[in-house]
């Protein structure tokens, strides 16, 4: 696997309503990245979500799109792709 993190990661504390981990906050980070995988697990982590406490709605991702790519692929149309470029919402305690 092949990961490739883009910018600055942006940081939020999270105040969360009572469940069953018996968390009350959690300080998430918000930014965009590149990942290289078999598209098994590609299909996986997106579907599970990335990182830590994905069932309490953590872990994330929307798929973006690269335009060059797209038109060179696709002659400029605007067939839906997948790719492994996508903007990543991994927040996990640290």
């Amino acid at each position: 696997m092949n990961f490739r993190m883009f910018g600055q990661s942006k940081s939020r504390l999270i105040h969360l309503k009572p469940n069953a981990d018996g968390i009350q906050q959690l300080r998430g980070f918000v930014y965009d990245f590149e990942v290289a995988m078999s598209l098994p697990l590609l299909e996986f982590c997106y579907y599970a979500g990335f990182g830590e406490y994905p069932q309490l709605g953590f872990g994330y991702v929307e798929i973006k799109e690269k335009e060059k790519e797209k038109e060179k692929s696709y002659g400029g149309s605007n067939k839906p792709y997948g790719n492994n470029h996508g903007e990543g919402h991994h927040r996990g305690q640290n």
